[in-house]
This record gives C-alpha cells, sequence and structure tokens, in this order.
C-alpha cells in the first residue's frame, strides 16, 4: 500500500536520498517479487537500490531538485498483483 500519491519538499543535493517501504495488504502473492522504477521528467531514468533481503523497501537518490517520478510494481507466480505510482517532490530549500 502506498499514500499519499505525492510527498512535497524533500532536501534535495548531494549524497541526499529517501527511504520508501512498500507493503502488501492480505496474503501476498508467491513468490513476492518487487519491481521499482524511478524517473524524471522527461524520461530520465534515476538509479535504485534495495538493501539486501528487503526488496520491499527501496532507496532513491536525489541530487537535484525537481519531481520524482516513483514506480512500484508487485509480482507473483502469475504476474503482477498490484501497483502504485508516487511522486516525489526535491527541493534545494525545504521548508
Amino acid at each position: 500500500t502506498a499514500s499519499p500519491s505525492q510527498i512535497d519538499q524533500l532536501p534535495a543535493g548531494p549524497g541526499r536520498k529517501v527511504s520508501l517501504a512498500g507493503t502488501v495488504t492480505g496474503i501476498p502473492p508467491t513468490p513476492t517479487l518487487w519491481q521499482w522504477m524511478v524517473q524524471r521528467p522527461g524520461g530520465g531514468a534515476v538509479p535504485t537500490t534495495s538493501p539486501a533481503g528487503s526488496p520491499n523497501i527501496v532507496e532513491i537518490p536525489l541530487p537535484s531538485p525537481g519531481f520524482y517520478d516513483v514506480m512500484v510494481a508487485v509480482y507473483g507466480a502469475t504476474g503482477p498483483t498490484c501497483s502504485k505510482t508516487l511522486t516525489l517532490f526535491a527541493t534545494d530549500r525545504p521548508t
């Protein structure tokens, strides 16, 4: 699950990042595979990482101000089970 659909005022700059965690409610599919994708406007892909053993967590670098579109999909043995899109807004002047 994920709420809200946009997160604002994240600090941007060298070495800055945000971590997001996804949760499957109900009976999770077996096996449960997580696919995270992050893009900047204009189609630039942003590389992400997940801590070892925690594919439901993603770490997203925020090196520069602007919007970051986050897409996550959860897959089971028969294909996609659910998906969510979230927009992040990073700024070099957080309030």
